[in-house]
C-alpha cells in the first residue's frame, strides 16, 4: 500500500523462453487519501421469546388432556 497520494505506474514484463514468446504490460493507479475509519457496529442484543419450547409443548400436552377429556365426557352422557 503506497504511503503517499497520487498515480502509480505498474509495469510487468517476461523476458520469454522457448515456449512462450516476451510480453509487457503497464497500467496506471491512483491513490487518493484514506477515509477515516466507520464507528463500529455494535450487535443487537439478543431477544428471549415470551415462552420456551418447553413450556409450549407442557401448555400443547395440557390442553390436549382437557380436549380429550370434554370428549370422553360428551361421549360418554350420549350413550
Amino acid at each position: 500500500t503506497p504511503e503517499t497520494e497520487g498515480t502509480y505506474e505498474i509495469i510487468a514484463s517476461f523476458a520469454g523462453d522457448a515456449s512462450y514468446g516476451s510480453s509487457a504490460a503497464a497500467t496506471t493507479v491512483a491513490v487518493g487519501a484514506s477515509q477515516t475509519p466507520a464507528a463500529p457496529i455494535e450487535p443487537d442484543t439478543p431477544t428471549t421469546g415470551l415462552i420456551s419450547t418447553e413450556l409450549a409443548i407442557a401448555i400443547a400436552a395440557i390442553a390436549a388432556c382437557i380436549i380429550g377429556a370434554v370428549a370422553f365426557f360428551a361421549l360418554r352422557k350420549r350413550k
